[in-house]
């Protein structure tokens, strides 16, 4: 259903109005749909991670999406200033989770190649004796 909305295209530029064109209700409805979309992504990446039936698997390839990670900015100031301000992650935390889930995807990755790697190591090693 994100898809269909067009969520993983939220920052693609192809479909974008020109900034100068952009009224404030469009800058908190595109930050809005960054945080929807990445907390739905990291959680996708998250259950990979968990152990079960799925394990290794996930449904959002980041080579697929188009959308910048959430500004670290309250909802107040999400209002009020302008559409590039962004607090260092060091003050508050609302995009501290998204980074943090995105480094646990990118080691998920890492993992599946070592495992298909040794995978493939074992295969021809097996195959030789």
């Amino acid at each position: 259903m994100a898809k269909d909305l067009g969520l993983h295209r939220t920052d693609d530029r192809s479909l974008r109005a020109s900034t100068a064109d952009v009224s404030s209700s469009q800058i908190v409805e595109r930050e809005m749909r960054r945080r929807v979309w990445w907390h739905l992504a990291s959680t996708d990446w998250s259950l990979a991670v968990a152990g079960g039936p799925h394990e290794g698997t996930y449904n959002v390839n980041p080579k697929h999406m188009r959308v910048k990670l959430p500004r670290n900015i309250s909802d107040e100031e999400l209002e009020t200033m302008p559409e590039d301000f962004n607090r260092p992650l060091s003050e508050y935390a609302v995009a501290q989770n998204h980074a943090l889930r995105h480094l646990r995807h990118l080691l998920t990755d890492s993992l599946q190649k070592d495992r298909r790697s040794w995978h493939t190591t074992f295969k021809g090693f097996a195959s030789a004796q």
